[in-house]
């Protein structure tokens, strides 16, 4: 018989699991959280701290206009996210070879969070636009790098269940 997907069936799953896959899993989970959550403001954070500018001021003001440039700019920013997303998903052959699936997973969310406290704590327009490239590593990291490592583990897993 199949049964539905609850919360409680879900978290029964994750406690159930073996703790490598349960830690990718919390772990991914908290990337996500924190790239799509920086994602979804990223906009409006150029708008308002970089450019100083107020979205809530009457539209034909020079404060409105203001914020958004700053939302424009923002945009490029996020081309610029994509744009090294996609070069660092084609360097990640050669640089898992080097640092491992591990290494790239941590190097991921190090220069994430590197990347966001750098733009948090000089919130200019240039430093800002050069930071978004940290945002596309981390991007990449997302989309390849945890099932890539979820491939490994079922590997190892099958190779000790072979060999035993």
């Amino acid at each position: 018989t199949r049964r539905a997907m609850t919360l409680k069936s879900l978290l029964r799953a994750l406690v159930n699991m073996p703790p490598h896959y349960r830690y990718l899993c919390i772990s991914h989970l908290i990337g996500w959280t924190a790239f799509l959550s920086n994602m979804l403001f990223f906009t409006d954070f150029m708008g308002q701290i970089v450019y100083r500018g107020d979205p809530y001021s009457a539209h034909n003001s020079t404060e409105f206009l203001i914020y958004e440039r700053g939302v424009e700019v923002g945009c490029w920013g996020l081309c610029i996210n994509s744009v090294f997303s996609s070069l660092y998903s084609y360097f990640q052959k050669v640089l898992v070879s080097y640092i491992g699936l591990k290494g790239l997973y941590f190097t991921g969310y190090l220069l994430f969070g590197l990347g966001t406290g750098f733009i948090g704590l000089f919130p200019n327009v240039y430093s800002t636009l050069v930071l978004c490239s940290l945002f596309g590593v981390m991007s990449s990291t997302l989309y390849t790098v945890p099932f890539n490592l979820i491939t490994e583990y079922h590997r190892e897993e099958e190779k000790e269940v072979c060999c035993h």
